[in-house]
């Protein structure tokens, strides 16, 4: 009966040992690709954002406005 309690308790602390060596290794660094994704997702927005931005701009009512925002500050000025 103690060789088994013995041999329980070996495959017991050695089953604990790598469990704890294995959690260490994933505990080390859990969000080490979280900040990845955050960058991805931030880049995909950026982008989205300028795609948006240029088609405004593009389009003649905005030019158009713009242009008589620059000529109007240009009189004031000179």
């Amino acid at each position: 009966m103690t060789a088994l309690y013995v041999r329980i308790s070996q495959s017991l602390d050695s089953g604990v040992r790598a469990l704890h060596a294995r959690l260490s290794v994933v505990l080390a660094r859990p969000e080490s690709g979280a900040i990845t994704a955050e960058y991805a997702v931030i880049m995909v927005v950026a982008a989205t954002l300028a795609g948006v931005l240029l088609a405004i701009v593009k389009s003649s009512s905005t030019r158009t406005l713009l242009m008589g925002l620059v000529k109007k500050a240009l009189s004031a000025v000179g």
